[in-house]
Order: C-alpha cells, then sequence, then structure tokens
C-alpha cells in the first residue's frame, strides 16, 4: 500500500489512513473475520518543525511496514500540541491508541505486533529508542 503524505490537513480536521488489514476468507473467498474497528490506532499529532517532510515521511513508512496490519493512522493538526493529541485520540476508533510524534518511528517490523501480545487492558505505556543519525538509545 502506497501512502500518500500529500494531504492537506486543516486546524480542526483527522485524516485517517486505513491500513491492509489481513482477514481470514471462506471458500469462496468471502471474509469472515472483518472487524469493523481496527485494533490499533497510530495517531500522530501534526506540528511544524524543521525538517517535518523527512521525519513524518520516516514515522509513516515505519507504520506501512509493520507486519501487524490491523491498524489505521491518524493525523492531526489542531493546534497546540496538547488540543492536537486530544483531537486525535477523540478520532481513534482502535482498541489499543498508540501516540507518535512525527519524529517518532518504530525501529523494527513487529513494533505493532509486540503492543497487541503485550496489552492486556487498561493502560501500556511502551518506550522508544531514538537515534542521532548514527546511534540508537533509549528513553
Amino acid at each position: 500500500m502506497a501512502l500518500s503524505y500529500q494531504s492537506k490537513l486543516n486546524d480542526s480536521q483527522c485524516t485517517t489512513i486505513p491500513s491492509r488489514r489481513t482477514y481470514e476468507s471462506n471458500k469462496k473467498g468471502f471474509p469472515t473475520n472483518i472487524s469493523m474497528n481496527p485494533k490499533i490506532s497510530c495517531i500522530i499529532p501534526f506540528h511544524w518543525m524543521q525538517n517535518w517532510q523527512y521525519f513524518l515521511t520516516r514515522c509513516l513508512e515505519s507504520i506501512e511496514k509493520q507486519t501487524f496490519k490491523d491498524y489505521e493512522v491518524i493525523l492531526t493538526k489542531a493546534g497546540s500540541m496538547p488540543v492536537n493529541t486530544n483531537r486525535a485520540i477523540k478520532c481513534a476508533e482502535g482498541e489499543i491508541i498508540k501516540i507518535l510524534f512525527i519524529d517518532d518511528y518504530f525501529a523494527y517490523e513487529n513494533a505493532l505486533k509486540d503492543i497487541v501480545n503485550n496489552f492486556k487492558g487498561g493502560w501500556l505505556v511502551t518506550g522508544c529508542e531514538h537515534d542521532d543519525g548514527e546511534r540508537l538509545f533509549n528513553s
């Protein structure tokens, strides 16, 4: 699936990008277990920063490369970061909400799968690995 990074966001809009969800099919090829809501909502509250195009593209491409495909991506641009994040959460339809800022990305392709496997309800806090272009370090 090729994600379009050219969407224009107005100040109160949520833009949702659905994934290619996997599903089982019966012998005639009809889907048998499609859920209407995604398992995970990856929300990205947009804010301007230097080189934002690079960071947003890297973030979205890391989501697209995930082996777990039952997700949606929600991009918002709604003023201050707290207002923006809350707007994205209100738009989310997933059971699990993963907040990524535009300079965050998944470092490996099973990150969403690991989140789903470790989620037991309530809150699940996940860490981030950051890089400075040469090395990774945890926070």
